[in-house]
């Protein structure tokens, strides 16, 4: 049972009223200054609290950022607009030795290979490159010797090539793309054997490419060579300036054929090189069947006309 709490004092019950002093007034100003005073530290506790428990929440969360990953070289854009079958490209065009010298071979390189990653065979990049190559003699196709030399870079093996050989180096970076997309090539795309046949040189269609061609310095010298024997003996291979030749348009003969006279030796010798003229789908910009089996004169010309037209 609860305890029962008498009341003390009169007759009421009720205790009388304590006596407590008046407390003291003070000057409006002196209030509003320490209210104020109160509303400025208690606004600053807030912000240590707040600060204090945002490092709390933070201190066991890791903020992974996502590395950016540079794109991988991609090639210009293509247009068949203008292309003639009989006139590809000029002779003066084809033998000019003298529009790059190794330097700006290496500068083109480095701006069209941008972002490329080495081969997951550990392939390295066009631009990064070096080979070892042997002199080689003067001959009937190339009337200059040319010099050899250890750790050279790309751009050098072409120059000296092109000027032994009396070809435009630019033909043989359009042909290094044309055959195996080296100079744009990158990672998974990136691989020795691209470099073995880098010129398709030896390389018959449907069948296995020459070893005693393969290797990246024999390609490119090779394929100089090839050509101006093209232009110095036309009367010896098949396809010549002047004279109406019928020109497949694919390996396989079903895919048909088309009568071209070729008007000049520098398009006759990439006639012989690559015996292909496109189909009319394929100038449309078809890649199927019997397009993208001939296309590679069609390609040369794209890559030509894109990059040094």
């Amino acid at each position: 049972m609860a305890a029962t709490t008498r009341a003390r004092g009169g007759a009421s019950g009720r205790s009388p009223a304590p006596t407590r002093p008046h407390p003291r007034r003070e000057p409006a100003s002196v209030y509003r200054r320490r209210r104020a005073g109160c509303g400025i530290v208690v606004l600053a506790l807030m912000l240590v609290i707040g600060t204090l428990l945002a490092r709390a929440c933070g201190a066991g969360t890791t903020t992974e950022e996502t590395p950016s990953v540079a794109p991988e070289p991609t090639t210009p854009p293509l247009s068949a607009e203008g292309f003639d079958p009989a006139m590809i490209i000029s002779d003066a065009d084809f033998t000019d030795a003298a529009t790059m010298d190794a330097p700006a071979i290496d500068r083109f390189l480095a701006t069209w290979g941008k972002g490329c990653r080495t081969g997951a065979d550990g392939t390295p990049c066009l631009a990064a490159y070096r080979l070892d190559i042997d002199d080689r003699p003067a001959s009937a196709s190339c009337p200059s010797p040319r010099k050899g030399g250890k750790n050279l870079t790309v751009g050098e093996v072409i120059a000296r090539t092109a000027r032994a050989c009396r070809i435009n180096p630019q033909v043989i970076l359009v042909t290094l793309q044309k055959e195996q997309g080296l100079i744009t090539a990158s990672g998974s795309s990136l691989t020795r054997t691209r470099y073995e046949t880098a010129m398709g040189y030896g390389c018959p269609d449907g069948g296995e490419c020459d070893p005693q061609f393969k290797g990246f310095d024999t390609q490119v010298y090779q394929a100089a060579a090839q050509w101006r024997k093209y232009m110095l003996e036309p009367a010896s291979f098949a396809i010549r300036a002047g004279v109406p030749t019928r020109i497949l348009h694919a390996p396989d003969p079903a895919c048909g054929a088309q009568t071209i006279t070729v008007k000049n030796k520098a398009t006759a010798a990439l006639y012989n090189y690559t015996p292909y003229t496109p189909t009319e789908d394929a100038l449309a910009g078809s890649t199927e069947g019997c397009s993208a089996a001939g296309i590679g004169n069609l390609r040369f010309y794209e890559y030509w006309r894109a990059w040094f037209d």
